[in-house]
């Protein structure tokens, strides 16, 4: 209520400017999360924990913006006696960690760190500290939950496109765990992820620009800007295969080696032919640059050899092991067919009028149907209650029409889940990441992080084929209501009907769906309908056959 008088400018606000009214937004925001740090730690004080551990939580938010620890990144990490990554591509020096608790808070919801620090130090001042404890479960009980969140950690930078972060945080974890096939795939994952987007040429939603970074994951973040992408490609695909072959049993890390080989040949026309399975000696700086008077003769004849073979540069010495390998070579072979049959497609013909997509599919699973009703007229535009209430009567359409078409489905939502259905719970949550990444990754075709997961879902449903389907219903604002009256009144005879039309209400019905073939990670509709009326039973019927008439309808009928 207090922020709509301020945003308002109502009451004691009236005078102040727009400036002003910000700021005093922000100290009144500050006062309230004063509050809340001081009831949290009443309740802080009914536990058994130390206070002194309480105080160090501020040390967390301090450092909150940089990885869980700070260890330098291994230049030779990728390398063997084959393959090195040039010295170009790594920072002398990364930038060093800035943090700073005394920033000026004027315009911040919180108040800085240093205040909420010292607030709680005269809160527990008088508090005494000797019967409480660093561990209420035990120091090893914590110690694995906290591994467990750290590896959770990875999954969530995966899900949201941060593959600086997610490689940096599984490279941490590696240090005590190096053989680790979890971290090795968050790994894989991270770099396929990061060439499929120099491919390209796409920057991610949540991209942060190496400069920007403080601490050792710079390192990170400037190897994946710098290096071009034909070498970071040929660098996936050859961690890829070196993760394949550590399992070789994993549907997810086959389509990755497959992508990326894909990439590799249609993005920087390369085969087997272009890398090398004898390695030549790489001839260090100091001999190269060492005037030829002064070099011996082993060092005049290596560098000579090195200049002849300027061609294989170092990437091209990648696969020295593995190229042999029937697997291998049968990902190049695999790849140039693909290519060559893409090629000779002709461009498919467009089409006039509605769209035929004719999935073909005898089963569906219905994601958390929507229903939503935006009223931009109110001063509460979102009308969650009415919402609910309409969207039972969504639930008995879509049955009604799917029965209609003859379309098996099954639900998954929310409002008949209740806490008995945890494992549907779960599977909503791998759908919602599922497809939040999918949108997130737009027109770069990247293997969705949660593939492994998805793979279990279609499974357990016995359907490749999931759908989100929604209706909103938007009551509009009328622009221009006061004008056009005015402008009616001069020109009289038109100003029964423009009365007719300020009084009517605008409304706009979206009627959409979006079905995702799990297997393929593809949308194989994407359909929406806007009609300029309120939301009308015959009309959303109408829509919703249409829908399921489209997934039921075989390929073969068009």
């Amino acid at each position: 209520v207090e922020n709509k008088a301020m945003v308002k400018g109502r009451g004691i606000y009236k005078n102040l400017n727009p400036n002003d009214i910000e700021t005093k937004a922000f100290s009144y925001s500050k006062e309230l999360e004063s509050e809340a740090d001081l009831l949290g730690l009443e309740l802080y004080k009914k536990s058994n924990y130390s206070f002194e551990a309480a105080e160090k939580v501020f040390d967390v938010l301090l450092y909150s913006y940089l990885p869980f620890d700070e260890v330098e990144f291994s230049r030779d990490y990728f390398n063997d006696k084959n393959y090195e990554i040039p010295q170009e591509y790594f920072l002398e020096t990364v930038n060093a960690i800035t943090a700073v608790d005394n920033y000026d808070d004027e315009k911040n919801t919180h108040p800085n760190i240093k205040k909420r620090r010292a607030a709680m130090r005269e809160a527990l001042k008088d508090e005494g500290d000797s019967e409480r404890k660093l561990y209420v479960v035990s120091e090893n009980e914590f110690n694995r939950i906290r591994k467990i969140c750290r590896f959770e950690a990875c999954l969530l930078h995966l899900n949201n496109c941060d593959f600086e972060e997610a490689f940096y945080n599984a490279y941490l974890l590696q240090q005590k765990d190096p053989n680790n096939i979890f971290l090795k795939k968050i790994i894989n994952r991270s770099l396929y992820g990061a060439s499929m987007y120099k491919n390209h040429d796409h920057s991610t939603n949540h991209s942060v620009y190496y400069k920007d970074v403080e601490g050792e994951s710079q390192q990170i973040y400037y190897l994946f800007n710098k290096l071009p992408s034909k070498d970071f490609n040929v660098l996936a695909l050859r961690y890829a295969y070196i993760t394949l072959l550590a399992d070789s049993n994993d549907a997810t890390t086959k389509k990755i080696c497959t992508a990326l080989t894909n990439e590799m040949v249609a993005k920087h026309d390369l085969g087997v032919d272009d890398f090398r399975n004898t390695y030549v000696a790489m001839v260090p700086d100091s001999i190269k640059n060492k005037p030829d008077e002064q070099k011996t003769k082993v060092e005049k004849i290596k560098t000579f050899e090195s200049d002849k073979n300027i061609q294989t540069a170092y990437w091209r010495y990648a696969f020295v092991d593995y190229l042999s390998d029937s697997g291998f070579k049968k990902l190049f072979s695999d790849a140039s067919i693909e290519f060559n049959k893409k090629n000779s497609l002709a461009e498919p013909k467009k089409k006039n009028g509605h769209q035929d997509f004719a999935i073909g599919i005898k089963k569906v699973v219905i994601v958390n149907p929507l229903y939503l009703i935006v009223d931009e007229t109110s001063k509460d535009p979102l009308k969650f209650e009415a919402a609910e209430e309409l969207k039972l009567d969504l639930q008995s359409q879509i049955n009604s029409c799917s029965d209609a078409v003859g379309l098996q489905i099954e639900y998954l939502e929310t409002m008949i889940l209740d806490e008995t259905n945890t494992a549907k719970f779960n599977d909503l949550a791998i759908l919602n990441n599922w497809i939040s990444e999918e949108l997130d990754h737009e027109d770069v075709p990247v293997i969705n992080s949660n593939n492994k997961e998805m793979m279990s879902l279609i499974h357990k449903y016995n359907t490749d084929h999931f759908a989100w389907i929604g209706v909103i219903n938007f009551h509009e604002k009328k622009q221009y209501v006061v004008g056009k009256l005015i402008l009616s009144a001069i020109y009289f005879p038109v100003l029964p009907f423009t009365i007719a039309w300020a009084v009517k209400p605008k409304y706009n019905t979206v009627i959409f769906t979006m079905v995702a073939n799990g297997e393929t990670g593809e949308f194989e509709m994407e359909y929406a309908n806007s009609i300029k009326a309120n939301d009308v039973t015959s009309i959303k019927k109408s829509n919703l056959y249409y829908i399921f008439q489209q997934m039921k309808k075989d390929s073969a009928a068009k």
